[in-house]
């Protein structure tokens, strides 16, 4: 899923898919998720929280997805740990941040 959701930042011009991915799932993981947040908003939730999905590790570089998330609940500052990113996707279709 994560492999397509690549794709489909980098198809849709947002910059490096790679790199905007992990910094969306370092701030989900982040703020802190209240259901009155909005149905998409909990959508968006879910999907990005490597450990809520059942999807399996398929390779090394998977676990990155899980760092991301790790390092969003214990340090923050997801802006400065994927810098290759330049923008907030989360900010850009919520309004969660």
């Amino acid at each position: 899923m994560y492999r397509s959701l690549n794709n489909f930042i980098e198809k849709s011009g947002f910059g490096d898919g790679k790199a905007c991915l992990l910094r969306t799932i370092c701030e989900i993981a982040e703020i802190p998720f209240e259901k009155r947040t909005g149905l998409f908003a909990e959508i968006l939730h879910i999907l990005l929280t490597p450990s809520t999905t059942s999807e399996e590790i398929e390779d090394y570089s998977d676990m990155e997805y899980y760092a991301a998330e790790k390092l969003g609940k214990q340090t923050g500052n997801c802006h400065v740990l994927y810098s290759e990113c330049s923008f907030s996707l989360v900010s850009t279709f919520t309004k969660l941040k």
